[in-house]
């Protein structure tokens, strides 16, 4: 495929492309400008150092081992007329 044909510019349109160039310019100057001074006015603060902390998990309380759950159980199926056999289909 062929390039397109360019053809010279008019009076108008290389106007156009040159204040559009040098706004760009002046934009991209003006922010590296803006950059700059914002970075000589606020400089890197100084680090403090920071001492390490010695961090230890929490004890878990341990239950006694010769007494059983505190966990009752109670069977109230009868008392609500409950009556259900289960049957192992296997």
């Amino acid at each position: 495929m062929n390039a397109p044909e360019s053809r010279p510019l008019s009076r108008g349109e290389a106007r156009i492309r040159r204040a559009y160039v040098v706004s760009v310019v002046d934009i991209v100057l003006a922010a590296a400008a803006g950059l700059s001074l914002y970075w000589l006015r606020h400089p890197p603060a100084a680090q403090v150092p920071v001492e390490t902390a010695r961090v230890e998990a929490p004890a878990l309380p341990q239950a006694p081992r010769d007494q059983p759950p505190a966990i009752v159980f109670t069977d109230i199926t009868e008392s609500d007329g409950i009556d259900f056999v289960h049957v192992y289909g296997a």
